[in-house]
């Protein structure tokens, strides 16, 4: 934590809190997925996309990616309508658990330990569209930005304009200083749930829209802005704050000194380009924890594409380490695959 690490959080640290994965999306989006306004050829394209998750067993990233031009914006948009509906009310229980003081993944002790620290901001990227790090931050104690202004309805705030804001003159006597308001930078390259698109093309965020409000929300022109797997239907960048999240970071990612991943599969070409050279850089350490770490991070530790590293995932009751950095791989009897697990290894035990 010397190093002021950047975070990077994975579909695997909401899913370990009870946010539905991509297998729990598949089938919740081959239950409500409606077909009525479809033309005939989408309503054939999303039986054909069925038949690949149901018969083939195939994942559903692959099997959307597989319908190619076929996925029609139309089919996308319902997709994207489904999957925002089925997250949306995953994370409504997590919000009542933060706000009653439960630290769901270890966030709110990080964030709380930082406030202790000199470092004025934290920076997190995820590929989430859940708020498990905003609540955790607020819970924390901390302002949060995630490319819009503060306010439960607010509009874009680039990163200039925030730095701007997050400095104030302290009076001292006769003397004055500048100091730095401590506040969490979190970055969506695939949107969130609380972003919308307005009917004019530029984008707002809503706070605590409930999933029974999206059909009122389709009669009044917003419609969600999230990126969905396979579909390879990215945000428009030449809106804010996507453009300037995109861009801010990719400055962060290339200026890093330190990487944390928390449930990440290292299979996400969005922004796996970002951050190539930085993996390879063998004077920046790298620590990886997951549930499982996936097939893509060992190839590329076997191919010498991530150096400096150390990876933890779940080995029964254990937790299994790799690294290039020891001899052997190990397995040790803690659960520091989770972030509580490898806070309290740090820390010692929560109080």
């Amino acid at each position: 934590m010397a190093k002021k690490p950047v975070i990077l959080v994975g579909s695997g640290t909401s899913a370990g809190v009870g946010i539905s994965g991509m297998g729990a999306l598949a089938t919740w989006l081959i239950e409500k997925v409606e077909i009525q306004n479809l033309n005939p050829d989408e309503k054939t394209e999303w039986e054909k996309i069925k038949i690949r998750l149901l018969s083939d067993q195939m994942g559903l990233e692959m099997a959307l990616q597989a319908s190619g031009t076929n996925l029609t914006n139309t089919l996308t948009k319902e997709i994207v309508k489904q999957t925002w509906s089925l997250i949306a009310k995953d994370e409504r229980i997590a919000l009542l658990k933060i706000s009653a003081g439960e630290d769901l993944v270890g966030f709110c002790r990080l964030f709380n330990r930082y406030q202790d620290t000199t470092k004025t901001a934290i920076h997190l990227i995820t590929t989430n569209y859940d708020h498990l790090i905003e609540w955790s931050a607020s819970a924390a104690g901390w302002l949060v930005w995630d490319g819009f202004e503060n306010g439960s309805i607010a509009r874009p705030l680039v990163t200039d304009e925030l730095s701007k804001r997050m400095s104030r003159v302290v009076l001292a006597g006769k003397n004055s200083f500048t100091e730095s308001i401590k506040h969490v930078r979190v970055y969506k390259p695939h949107g969130s749930l609380s972003w919308f698109k307005k009917p004019d093309g530029s984008l707002i965020r809503i706070s605590n829209i409930s999933p029974s409000d999206l059909s009122y929300l389709e009669e009044i022109g917003l419609s969600p802005v999230i990126v969905t797997p396979g579909t390879g239907k990215y945000l428009e960048t030449h809106f804010e704050p996507y453009n300037n999240v995109m861009s801010e970071m990719n400055t962060i990612i290339r200026n890093a000194s330190a990487f944390i991943f928390l449930g990440f599969g290292f299979n996400d070409e969005h922004i796996l380009g970002s951050y190539y050279t930085n993996l390879r850089n063998n004077s920046i350490p790298k620590l990886i924890l997951a549930r499982t770490l996936s097939d893509t991070f060992h190839v590329m530790r076997g191919q010498g594409k991530i150096t400096n590293y150390v990876a933890a995932e779940m080995n029964g009751n254990n937790s299994k380490i790799y690294s290039d950095i020891i001899s052997e791989d190990l397995v040790l009897n803690t659960d520091i695959w989770t972030l509580n697990g490898m806070l309290s290894a740090a820390w010692g035990a929560s109080v």
